[in-house]
């Protein structure tokens, strides 16, 4: 069984009392998906509260995730999964 490591960055929303995921913006390293999850974060607004870059790892045919993903930074309101506490 063949994984690969993807990275993503995605933004959330502010949605009521919880948050909305954004769409996911894929890239080929851990370093651009947190430079895009730092840009996220100079660019909040109404909508946009939070940023964040992941990395997981994929089984290669299934797409499956192989174990957790691993959260590379954050930014600004995020949902309670993503928080310190």
């Amino acid at each position: 069984m063949a994984t690969k490591t993807v990275y993503m960055a995605q933004g959330f929303e502010k949605k009521g009392k919880g948050f909305r995921p954004g769409t996911p913006f894929p890239f080929k390293t851990a370093d651009d998906a947190r430079r895009r999850a730092e840009r996220g974060r100079d660019n909040f607004n109404a909508k946009i509260v939070g940023f964040i870059a992941l990395q997981m790892d994929l089984d290669d045919e299934s797409g499956e995730l192989q174990n957790e993903p691993v959260l590379l930074a954050k930014f600004g309101e995020l949902p309670k999964e993503f928080s310190d506490e």
